[in-house]
């Protein structure tokens, strides 16, 4: 006949009931340890998977800060170079304004030097006007005989 029968224990409520399920599942040494060797590699595997993960993220960052090292570099030679071109147009405008005023104060100083000279030469020539008209001729000490001389 068919399985166990809970008919002759007694119990008072239904009718008569057949056990049909099975007894639970009850794994042996070897399948314990095949389930945990496999639940190890699969531990493993995640493990390696985040720390290629960790390895190629950092790299990625590493390389991204490279990449910004240099474009921060570019940057600071441009700027390095652009702050001493401006340097080097400031000092040549200031020489060559410097330049412009040394040649204008040359012309200057030429022009003035050309005015003194012009005005002494001048007043030599009045000079010699005057003393070619009047006669310096004084040959007597007193006024009176320089006046009776010139009648």
């Amino acid at each position: 006949m068919g399985g166990a029968s809970q008919g002759n224990q007694g119990i008072t409520f239904g009718g008569r009931r057949q056990i049909t399920t099975p007894a639970p599942k009850v794994p042996s040494l070897a399948e314990k340890e095949r389930k945990r060797r496999e639940d190890e590699a699969e531990a493993e595997r995640l493990r390696q998977q985040a720390e290629e993960a960790e390895h190629k993220r950092r790299v990625e960052r590493e390389a991204e800060e490279e990449r910004d090292r240099a474009a921060e570099e570019q940057r600071w030679a441009e700027e390095t170079q652009k702050q001493r071109e401006a340097e080097k147009k400031r000092i040549e405008e200031e020489k060559r304004k410097w330049d412009e005023e040394e040649r204008k104060w040359k012309e200057e100083e030429e022009a003035r030097a050309r005015e003194e000279k012009e005005a002494e030469l001048r007043l030599a020539q009045d000079r010699q006007r005057t003393r070619s008209q009047s006669d310096a001729r004084l040959t007597g000490q007193f006024l009176s005989q320089y006046q009776a001389e010139q009648r």
